[in-house]
């Protein structure tokens, strides 16, 4: 499993998208909570992406949740 670093956000194409990436695994979810608890993102395959909005606008700079099981 390969975290990639998400939220670059900026349109240099650098870091713009949040990737799930991996060899070898069967399953795998990944989901992203904001600080109030609320699901706002949620991959289930590798190569799922996450662009940084939630309801399509950029969320807010700021520290994410996630939960990981593969």
């Amino acid at each position: 499993m390969k975290e990639s670093k998400g939220g670059g956000r900026d349109g240099d194409g650098t870091n713009e998208l949040f990737v799930l990436q991996g060899r070898g695994i069967e399953t795998i979810e990944m989901v992203i909570f904001n600080r109030w608890g609320e699901q706002i993102w949620k991959g289930v395959a590798i190569g799922d992406t996450w662009n940084g909005k939630f309801n399509q606008e950029d969320v807010p700079v700021g520290v994410y949740v996630y939960k990981l099981n593969y």
